[in-house]
């Protein structure tokens, strides 16, 4: 039986990872050394508590925290990272087709959750460089090759929305390129200073 701060702390960190009820983390681990947590999760209920006698025949109520019943094979995914530690999802539950569309999931032989998926995609489509994505993400090398080689075989498919230009950024740009920048004394100088742009 896990020790009740255990059990707080794989909750905790299951709150930091984005996963929400009924989902709760049974077991978690530390690795400081990788700078990385690993936490397993399910959707099974906790038991209820045992009724034990003790020495002078009084009843006191022992807490057990069911573990997670072993449904299923091991599945893994990198999630986004804690602060500076690397997070991987583990469950043993069986999951059906939808589970695997929830953001701390991943599809089914993908290295990535859905969440980290979404992110590493993006950056795909913005045109930044594997090693950057790499460094930027803390992924490895071969995960992200993985990856990549998923989406360009249509086994991984993601929507995309590239971002909005503003009128007057879109303004600026074309301007820009064709040779007209706007004069010094332009609004539009001092909305860019300020941020509102």
């Amino acid at each position: 039986m896990k020790e009740p701060h255990e059990l707080a702390i794989a909750g905790y960190l299951a709150v930091a990872a984005g996963i929400p009820h009924p989902w709760r983390a049974t077991e978690y681990r530390i690795d400081e050394v990788a700078a990385m947590v690993h936490v397993w999760i399910t959707r099974q209920p906790h038991t209820n508590g045992n009724k034990k006698r003790s020495w002078f025949s009084r009843l006191t109520t022992v807490q057990a925290i069911a573990e997670a019943p072993i449904n299923g094979p091991e599945m893994q995914w990198r999630h986004l990272n804690c602060m500076n530690f690397t997070c991987q999802i583990h469950t043993f539950d069986v999951l059906d087709e939808r589970h695997f569309d929830l953001p701390w999931f991943g599809q089914p032989g993908l290295p990535f959750t859905n969440r980290l998926s979404r992110q590493v995609f993006a950056c795909l489509k913005e045109g930044l460089e594997i090693p950057a994505i790499c460094d930027i993400h803390n992924l490895a090398f071969a995960d992200l090759w993985k990856f990549k080689h998923a989406l360009d075989n249509g086994q991984a498919k993601f929507e995309y929305t590239p971002r909005q230009k503003t009128d007057t950024a879109t303004h600026l740009s074309t301007s820009a390129d064709s040779g007209n920048v706007p004069d010094v004394k332009n609004p539009v100088w001092e909305r860019l200073i300020t941020g509102e742009l």
